[in-house]
């Protein structure tokens, strides 16, 4: 067997894994969930697990790399955003917003990577695993807003980093305050809630 084929298939069964995983750490948490658990979900066995990874932290590791891929994937979706008329500006920050809560939209998703952060608080290697995804993201996000403050001629009150940070941050927590009251969360409503939010924070140069 080719060294091109075992690669191929110790990839997919890590996606098996991640995707087992992000279910099982959003029911469990990440203390509370065990290898069994995660390759049960996955439909593989405890040695599958070993033969690919080496322990449940590099298993958080992957969750996290695959959530930073999806992330940088829909961020570089060319989109055709609108530079003129009365609500150019609205419509464009409204897409870019919309662009990234696609990817955090699933709630099981963003329980998960909230119960990795929380672990990450307590375990340095994920911590670290945690901070390269952050690095990895921020720009990208940062370079559209920017691109955006340009193109229209405006900036904004506070550093756009703040800004990428303070709407981040509420959008996770609306996120998971619905879902603990046992609403699905309107990710439509919270988008233009948000949209209102940032343009707040934009004044003309």
């Amino acid at each position: 067997m080719s060294t091109t084929t075992v690669s191929a298939r110790r990839a997919v069964t890590q996606a098996r894994l991640a995707d087992a995983a992000v279910a099982v750490f959003a029911r469990k948490g990440v203390p509370g969930s065990t290898v069994e658990e995660i390759c049960e979900e996955a439909g593989f066995t405890r040695g599958a697990f070993y033969s690919n990874l080496d322990s449940k932290d590099e298993l958080c590791m992957a969750v996290l790399s695959r959530y930073a891929e999806k992330n940088l994937a829909v961020l570089s979706s060319s989109l055709d955003f609108p530079n003129d008329g009365q609500d150019a500006l609205r419509d464009r920050i409204h897409d870019i917003i919309a662009l990234f809560s696609s990817v955090g939209s699933d709630p099981t998703t963003v329980v998960a990577i909230l119960e990795i952060t929380l672990e990450a608080t307590r375990n340095p290697q994920l911590r670290e695993a945690y901070q390269h995804v952050e690095a990895a993201i921020s720009p990208a996000l940062r370079e559209m807003v920017e691109q955006a403050l340009r193109d229209h001629d405006v900036t904004t009150t506070i550093s756009v980093n703040d800004l990428i940070e303070v709407t981040r941050a509420v959008f996770d927590s609306r996120v998971l305050a619905t879902m603990a009251s046992g609403r699905k969360a309107d990710i439509d409503r919270m988008t233009n809630q948000l949209t209102t939010m940032v343009l707040a924070f934009i004044r003309p140069l």
